[in-house]
């Protein structure tokens, strides 16, 4: 595993004029899908994937919806991975009654042909940590991050940082199951997940600007 200094720099990015490179692993949803426009669109960070794991949406939907954002933003050149379409430890439950019968919102855009990826989301996160310094956008249940421990620890311990929505705590309102998904669902990938150098936005926070 690689030693804890190595997740903290001596130098500003902005300085080097250098981009983070990152990973968004998500559900999409009309929350992740305004996420994945916004992170596009940042001048601190690139984008070098997408990994999807059923959550708001079912896999193969979300697949779907990444691929139609990126054709809205003319950025099909980001490859998307589909990942886990099942939870490990309970079944599955969607969030469509919220995000809509095709989940953003029953916008109904077109379908996106091709660009199928030839590996799984897992797989490609366990070749690229061990190649390239990556942060991980988690906005998604963690059970592609729980099926990469259980794959390769050596490549989870290669995420330079992960910055999670981390769902509600002891939280007031509207609270139910989907919400508490990040979390809840993938209690395999917590011990690991807390050892990293870790930002987590509760949901205080991201229910505020949506």
């Amino acid at each position: 595993m690689r030693d804890k200094q190595k997740y903290f720099f001596c130098f500003d990015r902005k300085e080097l004029n250098e981009k983070r490179k990152v990973i968004i692993d998500c559900d999409p949803g009309i929350d992740d899908s305004l996420a994945i426009m916004l992170a596009l669109k940042s001048p601190e960070i690139e984008v070098i994937g997408i990994t999807i794991v059923c959550g708001n949406s079912p896999v193969e939907m979300g697949f779907g919806n990444a691929k139609k954002i990126l054709k809205q933003m003319n950025r099909l050149d980001v490859p998307v991975y589909i990942g886990e379409s099942t939870p490990l430890r309970r079944d599955y439950v969607n969030a469509l009654d919220t995000h809509g019968e095709d989940g953003l919102g029953e916008s109904f855009l077109p379908e996106v042909t091709g660009y199928q990826q030839q590996i799984s989301a897992v797989d490609f996160l366990a070749d690229i940590l061990k190649k390239e310094k990556v942060s991980i956008i988690e906005l998604a249940p963690m059970t592609n991050l729980a099926r990469l421990i259980q794959k390769d620890k050596e490549a989870f311990s290669c995420i330079e940082e992960i910055v999670s929505m981390g769902g509600s705590f002891k939280s007031h309102g509207t609270v139910h199951l989907l919400q508490n998904t990040i979390t809840g669902v993938t209690r395999t990938a917590l011990p690991w997940y807390m050892r990293h150098s870790i930002r987590m936005a509760r949901k205080s926070i991201w229910w505020g600007w949506m």
